[in-house]
């Protein structure tokens, strides 16, 4: 048994305000998904995170579980549930470590997307935002947050792309300042607007969870009754991206001389966002895709088999990318979020076509199901 800081914590979604060492508890060093041990449980993280050769040490040994366990029939579920304790110890290290003391009870992490939903991967970005007490601790804590992105990105977990991250002014602030940007997004929903609504939704706060539920809880009660900011997600996000053209054909992309298909923007955001507006529609307050799927079948929104096929395919998604970023780190490669179409079995592009399928009958449901108001 060893002690580890504040995973339960993490990995629940709150702890106590106002404690330095947030929680401390002690957790049995075996993690195992599907009867894998996951390395890295019983590092002390805090000093880990600073040592370069334990963390491509550490880098090695994961990516070499992940290809032992997937290719002996280990869920990617399974894999996902384990490397999440993994990674609320890093994260929470990583954040004390690059915050000063008086700094750490007058601000909070929130985690956002895949993160908030517990679906990372090796290589998910680190979306996140920042709830602050005041204004002055709102910009303290900026040129911190550059120290806890750089060091989250040493164990394969990037900065967000698309720069969702509390270094933009967009995603820090107070309770009050929050509050009056989500009212000026409701005020004028265009797309982009909107897209940040439906961002907040899948959030996990650290702390001050009450504050936060005083910032989510009107973006959530908007999107049950507006019909507009659904018809946005549905046709201005989601239509149009599965990956499968005409004829049944998949849609690749090309990089440099190689064909290669976007497992995450062809495959699994499409379906994981379709999953969140039907069940946001339906006031399911769950944030995994798996819980919100099972929740739509209960509620007769998918039948038990559409929402069996739905869960089949994104598990597929999740363990191609997976997989594909396994290989990456053994072989010392930039992790990416597409896939070789030509080192793809053949069986496997046969599964490929079929998941698209699902993936693009999702789509169009969600597409008939909210129009565009008149």
């Amino acid at each position: 048994m060893i002690a580890l800081l504040a995973i339960d914590a993490c990995c629940s979604g709150g702890y106590s305000e106002g404690r330095t060492d947030i929680c401390v508890k002690l957790l049995d060093t075996r993690v195992e998904a599907g009867f894998v041990e996951m390395p890295g449980l019983d590092y002390d993280w805090t000093f880990v995170l600073h040592d370069s050769q334990a963390l491509r040490n550490w880098s090695v040994a994961v990516a070499e579980m992940t290809v032992s366990a997937l290719a002996t029939g280990t869920s990617v579920e399974a894999w996902m549930s384990a490397f999440a304790r993994i990674r609320c110890a890093q994260i929470v290290s990583a954040w004390h470590s690059a915050l000063p003391d008086p700094l750490r009870d007058k601000v909070t992490l929130v985690q956002l997307g895949s993160a908030a939903r517990r679906e990372d991967l090796l290589g998910s970005d680190l979306d996140h935002a920042v709830l602050a007490s005041d204004e002055d601790s709102a910009a303290a804590v900026v040129p911190h947050l550059y120290t806890f992105i750089r060091v989250m990105s040493s164990v394969l977990c990037p900065p967000c792309e698309g720069f969702v991250m509390a270094t933009n002014p967009r995603w820090i602030g107070t309770e009050a300042s929050w509050q009056t940007r989500v009212q000026q997004y409701l005020s004028h929903p265009d797309w982009d607007h909107a897209r940040y609504l439906f961002m907040l939704v899948d959030s996990r706060v650290h702390a001050r969870a009450r504050e936060w539920d005083e910032v989510v809880l009107p973006v959530r009660t908007a999107i049950e009754s507006s019909s507009f900011l659904r018809w946005e997600m549905a046709h201005l996000g989601i239509r149009g991206t599965v990956g499968l053209g005409p004829f049944g054909r998949v849609v690749l992309d090309q990089v440099g001389e190689r064909k290669v298909f976007s497992v995450k923007e062809r495959l699994v955001a499409p379906m994981v966002h379709s999953i969140r507006l039907l069940a946001m529609s339906a006031g399911i307050t769950r944030l995994s895709t798996r819980e919100r799927c099972a929740e739509l079948a209960a509620l007769g929104v998918l039948t038990q088999g559409e929402a069996t096929e739905v869960m089949a395919a994104v598990s597929f998604a999740w363990s191609l990318r997976l997989r594909s970023h396994a290989k990456a780190v053994l072989d010392g490669n930039p992790l990416r979020d597409w896939v070789d179409a030509g080192r793809l079995s053949q069986e496997e592009q046969a599964e490929l076509r079929e998941h698209l399928r699902v993936a693009k009958e999702l789509e169009h449901m969600v597409c008939r199901r909210f129009p565009k108001p008149r």
